[in-house]
């Protein structure tokens, strides 16, 4: 199920005082297995990429196909591929209207043509991979749920109508800690399952780009920058430039090198780095 966009650009408020280019000539594919963030410092087009691949925002110039979709033209399958890709926002959780959670979660699949039975069914399994109980939670209101149950649920909603392609806006912004890693470590579990295909996470967190992504497009005044591995992006792209910040765990390796460690330039978590620090003082020993 790939994604292709070639030659896209978009310009807001045309042939306006206005006037503004939000996209330029982008160009890149995004294969099944791939968990792809995309960064950029802010108003460099990110925002504007991702609502191209459900069509939110409509092709202006190049083209956009995702899974033999075309977007470009005149009238595109809208419901087919927004059926087939899963966009949560950021702070999906104040989307959350419904007066119980599994209504709130059966609204997309119902949308979508889905029998009232099966929408229940799916809902109820996406609540489940969610890490939630339904028996517990289908009959409360989405109001007493924590912050990182109402995040659960918001993601349950969007998989519940089985999208193979799920895109998160700051997937973690505003809960604490733990709820940050939870979440995060959910969309690992989804994609290693074979629940969805592909992940594409729009984050200014370099940290949780290196830990949770395998691949980078980074954007930089509406132009795409890079294209590339993970650790490739982090290890041998000057990302300040960018006027983004390193992950820890890279600054602490660079700086380690600097010292006279010899530590490999591919790790991108504390994990990671904890296995070679102690294989390289072993070695010292």
């Amino acid at each position: 199920m790939p994604i292709e966009v070639k030659s896209l650009s978009y310009t807001y408020s045309k042939k306006t005082p206005y006037e503004k280019k939000a996209l330029n000539d982008i160009s890149f594919t995004i294969n099944d297995g791939d968990v792809v963030g995309i960064v950029g410092s802010t108003g460099s087009g990110k925002s504007t990429l991702i609502q191209h691949i459900n069509a939110l925002i409509r092709v202006q110039e190049g083209s956009v196909i995702v899974d033999d979709i075309d977007l470009s033209v005149k009238k595109p399958k809208l419901l087919e591929v927004r059926k087939k890709v899963g966009m949560l926002f950021q702070y999906p959780e104040y989307q959350l209207f419904a007066d119980t959670v599994l209504k709130d979660v059966m609204f997309g699949p119902l949308n979508f043509g889905i029998s009232k039975e099966e929408a229940e069914h799916n809902s109820i399994e996406a609540l489940k991979k969610v890490g939630l109980n339904p028996e517990s939670i289908i009959n409360k209101s989405p109001i007493e749920l924590s912050g990182g149950q109402k995040r659960r649920v918001a993601i349950a909603g969007v998989i519940s109508y089985m999208p193979k392609i799920l895109v998160l806006d700051e997937p973690t912004a505003g809960l604490d800690p733990i709820g940050k890693r939870e979440i995060l470590d959910l969309t690992q579990q989804l994609i290693k399952n074979g629940d969805v295909k592909i992940v594409i996470m729009v984050s200014h967190n370099m940290d949780e780009i290196a830990e949770y992504t395998n691949r980078i497009i980074a954007l930089n005044n509406s132009r795409l920058v890079a294209d590339t591995s993970t650790e490739n992006f982090f290890y041998n792209y000057d990302i300040e430039s960018l006027n983004l910040t390193y992950p820890h765990v890279v600054n602490i390796v660079k700086k380690l090198n600097e010292k006279g460690f010899n530590l490999p330039t591919n790790i991108l978590n504390k994990t990671q780095l904890k296995d070679e620090l102690i294989k390289s003082l072993k070695g010292q020993s």
